[in-house]
């Protein structure tokens, strides 16, 4: 099932992160972009850690509190990748 932006913003992001991450996450595995994630305002660990997480097609909603994702946000992206 794909993700949706709309979920993602209503979850706490803002809409350009939230287009960005779906189409991130849509897109597949290996297709986790740090430097796309940075340029629609993610600030740099976080990036590293989504895109990180979006290349190993696995969520994990604790290292992306780690990375300062605010654990809701990171509880979302857990819930919507469906793994």
């Amino acid at each position: 099932m794909p993700v949706s932006a709309d979920e993602l913003c209503r979850g706490g992001m803002a809409y350009p992160v939230a287009i960005e991450v779906a189409r991130q996450m849509n897109a597949g595995v290996s297709n986790g972009n740090t430097e796309r994630l940075t340029a629609v305002g993610v600030p740099g660990e976080q990036a590293r850690e989504i895109a990180r997480q979006i290349n190993a097609g696995a969520f994990d909603a604790n290292k992306l509190a780690l990375a300062s994702v605010h654990p809701s946000v990171a509880a979302l992206l857990k819930r919507t990748s469906g793994l």
